[in-house]
């Protein structure tokens, strides 16, 4: 139904401009805008919100919304729950309202609290918006190879042992750490797979500030069966004033506290 014929219909003519300019616009034919704009207080956005927060909520965006965006839909939504507040917490004059006048203030608040209604519950289920989008985690060989261009990063090698764990002649890996960050990675290759329900590796840290008998745990690993090559975060337990020596023991599921110290690699510092 046109915004012309509204006069002669039993349909409230306000609502119903209100909602034919906020879902057509400048589609009107320019006999229904004007008499749309008799109809209705053209100041009145309030359907014109809440049909943009529908929109929104349907057609959600490939891309976060600029920040400057954002804090202006904040500031407009917390005006309209403001001027949304029931008629007994403001003041303000009212003054009787003819059949075909222009809706007055006292007249809006309602379609202002729906609207402030779906602007918010828009913003709640819209899950791009106001959030920065997640960024997949680094690889491990990518953080291994940004350490090292670290003018304080050291790399030393590892060594095998006699244990028949390790299968490499003499080289089995090396050891890539930064004293300064507290940060390092322990890449493996030629090392057996292990079963996690049957034993784990535990990196080991001596640290020379510390009792060499007590070494700082760097922690539990697995060797997939797949993985020719394994570069493993190091995670020490404790801060590492002096890292001396890193070492590769065979442990229980879980790692243990005290290591019964069946080293398959050892990797020395300096």
């Amino acid at each position: 139904m046109s915004a012309s014929s509204f006069h002669d219909s039993e349909i409230d003519p306000v609502p119903a401009c209100l909602a034919d300019r906020a879902l057509w616009g400048r589609g009107l034919s320019a006999e229904d805008e004007a008499a749309s704009m008799r109809i209705v207080d053209h100041l009145d956005e309030s359907f014109d919100y809440a049909a943009a927060a529908i929109d929104v909520a349907i057609f959600p965006p490939t891309e976060e919304a600029p920040a400057s965006l954002r804090e202006l839909v904040r500031e407009r939504v917390a005006a309209l729950a403001h001027a949304a507040e029931p008629t007994s917490a403001r003041s303000f004059a009212v003054e009787p309202r003819r059949p075909d006048a222009a809706p007055t203030p006292n007249h809006r608040w309602g379609w202002y609290a729906a609207a402030v209604a779906i602007v918010i519950a828009a913003v709640a289920w819209w899950p791009e918006f106001g959030r920065t989008p997640a960024t997949p985690p680094a690889s491990p060989d990518f953080l291994l190879t940004r350490l090292l261009e670290e003018p304080t990063t050291t790399q030393v090698q590892c060594s095998c042992t006699e244990d028949p764990l390790c299968r490499g002649e003499k080289s089995c890996g090396d050891v890539v750490w930064n004293p300064d960050r507290g940060e390092g990675y322990l890449r493996l290759v030629g090392i057996e797979p292990n079963d996690p329900q049957e034993f784990q590796y535990q990196l080991w840290i001596v640290d020379s500030t510390r009792d060499e008998r007590y070494p700082v745990d760097g922690g539990v690993f697995d060797v997939p069966s797949d993985c020719g090559e394994v570069i493993v975060p190091i995670r020490a337990a404790l801060p590492v004033g002096s890292a001396a020596l890193f070492a590769v023991s065979v442990e229980k599921p879980g790692g243990v506290v005290v290591s019964d110290r069946r080293f398959v690699a050892v990797a020395p510092v300096g």
